[in-house]
C-alpha cells in the first residue's frame, strides 16, 4: 500500500519560509488542517488572527504575516525486495 504525504509551504513577509509535513488519506484530497488553514487565509479581516497546527509539534502562524502558501502531495509506493536465493555449497 502507498503512503501519502503532503507538504504545506508558507511564505512570510519577513522572507522566512515554513514547511509543514502532513499525513494524508488520499493523494488528491488535502489534509483537513491544510484545508482549514487555506480557508482562514481567504478571510479579509485576519489582522492579529493566529492559526494553530496540531500534531507532533505545535506551530502557530499569524495569518496577516503570510504572503502565499502552497501544498503538494507525494505518494511513496512500497517496493518489494527481490528474493535472494541461497547458494548451495558443493
Amino acid at each position: 500500500m502507498a503512503q501519502v504525504k503532503q507538504l504545506l509551504r508558507i511564505y512570510l513577509k519577513s522572507g522566512q519560509n515554513i514547511e509543514v509535513w502532513f499525513n494524508a488519506e488520499k493523494l488528491n484530497e488535502l489534509n483537513p488542517q491544510i484545508k482549514n488553514f487555506l480557508q482562514e487565509l481567504k478571510k479579509k479581516d485576519k489582522e492579529n488572527e493566529i492559526f494553530e497546527f496540531g500534531g507532533q509539534r505545535l506551530i502557530l502562524i499569524r495569518l496577516d504575516d503570510v504572503i502565499v502558501a502552497d501544498a503538494m502531495s507525494f505518494e511513496k509506493k512500497e517496493t518489494q525486495e527481490p528474493e535472494v536465493k541461497a547458494e548451495s555449497e558443493a
